[in-house]
């Protein structure tokens, strides 16, 4: 929080933690620490020269900060499973529940899960008036 800040302001320029330091370097007119400092870059499109001293207006808190996290599960397709997924070697997870949960993690609930385009190599191209690459060479573990 700064009356410096740009406020309501959305800015896609990309930072790090070593733009920070940069940043603060430059505001106290320090010299970079490091070239990785140095090749940041300085977080100025998220600052105005002009102080907006509007006080910020809190946000309460609606999670209890004493209770521990419950036992995460993963909704799919509208029902709760346990998010059982064996990630000790690679392909041992169910590829569709693994693509099922991970749809609905980043789609949310209200957008069902496209079985017709479920599936590897080619699955669901046909409705997309697209065609699997015939040249492709189907490995011996594929199924």
């Amino acid at each position: 929080m700064s009356p410096y800040a740009k406020r309501g302001a959305i800015v896609s320029d990309f930072y790090n933690q070593s733009s920070v330091v940069h940043t603060i370097e430059s505001i106290f007119g320090a010299s970079p620490e490091a070239q990785l400092y140095a090749m940041a870059p300085v977080m100025s499109t998220c600052f105005t020269s002009t102080p907006d001293l509007t006080p910020f207006k809190a946000v309460p808190n609606i999670v209890p900060l004493c209770e521990m996290n419950p036992k995460k599960k993963a909704a799919v397709d509208g029902e709760e499973a346990p998010l059982a997924f064996d990630f000790s070697r690679p392909d041992l997870a169910d590829e569709d529940d693994l693509n099922r949960v991970l749809w609905h993690d980043a789609m949310g609930e209200g957008s069902p899960y496209p079985a017709e385009l479920a599936g590897s190599h080619g699955t669901g191209l046909a409705a997309l008036g697209l065609k699997l690459d015939e040249r492709v060479v189907k490995d011996e573990d594929d199924d």
